[in-house]
């Protein structure tokens, strides 16, 4: 888990590289497809844009004791307005950021829209958001980057905290036991079913799907950036299994 100030150089260092990339695309380019279904470039500005604004009211509503989540807007659709959007709302999450300490932070709970978010764990989502927005962003624009390592850190620790949630959540199930172990460089994710419940941590092996590759491949995987057929994963247990993993962990 990245602390406060590392999550707070990311989100500025990923946010400002994703304002030089908006700021010199064509305005023809700002409807070019993402690797998010049916986001075009405009779609993952706008988006960009709106998750700055939410994670600003969300630190603002921690600090002052307010336990519902905020509605905020999302900006108009010309480049222009986008543009201005995301450097104001970023401008207000840095503040809100600025305004913590480690200490304060640690008590505090952040309201958004899926739930209250303990303060140490909503800053890794920022980074994580910023970080993986960016290469998504990178990516719509032939750009095809690994993912910095502190993102990586911060992407790790959300998807560790949160693939059993959106596993419960998920419509499908495996029909009996089953493990994923998802290996990459640094980081490594286990998640498991044991026929009712999805759990973190790794199962038997004879259960066991193993997706590896270097870091970035294997998160861009668990987040449905890249399918199984991707020259830097490698897969080894049932690749049935393997191909539905995002079936049964769908988001986020």
């Amino acid at each position: 888990m990245l602390d406060l100030t590392r999550c707070r150089e990311v989100v500025r260092r990923e946010i400002a590289a994703d304002l030089a990339r908006l700021e010199r695309t064509p305005q023809g380019n700002w409807e070019s497809p993402t690797r998010l279904p049916a986001w075009s470039v405009r779609n993952l500005a706008r988006h960009i844009a709106y998750g700055q604004r939410l994670e600003a009211e969300a630190m603002r509503r921690a600090r002052e004791g307010i336990p519902e989540a905020a509605d905020v807007p999302t900006p108009g659709p010309d480049r222009g307005s986008i543009l201005a959007a995301i450097r104001r709302n970023h401008e207000q999450l840095l503040a809100e950021m600025d305004w913590h300490t480690p200490e304060s932070l640690g008590s505090a709970i952040c309201p958004m829209y899926y739930g209250p978010v303990p303060g140490p764990l909503a800053v890794n989502v920022w980074a994580f958001e910023a970080g993986i927005h960016a290469n998504d962003l990178a990516a719509a624009l032939g750009e095809d980057l690994p993912l910095a390592p502190d993102v990586v850190q911060a992407t790790a620790t959300v998807l560790g905290a949160s693939l059993p949630l959106l596993a419960m959540a998920a419509a499908e199930r495996p029909a009996s036991p089953l493990a994923f172990v998802l290996a990459g460089d640094t980081v490594r994710l286990d998640l498991r079913y044991d026929g009712a419940s999805w759990l973190p941590g790794p199962g038997p092996g004879e259960e066991t799907v193993r997706i590896s590759g270097d870091d970035t491949a294997v998160l861009l995987f668990a987040l449905g950036r890249i399918v199984l057929d991707h020259p830097g994963l490698a897969v080894s247990g049932a690749q049935e299994d393997a191909r539905r993993f995002k079936d049964y962990t769908p988001g986020p």
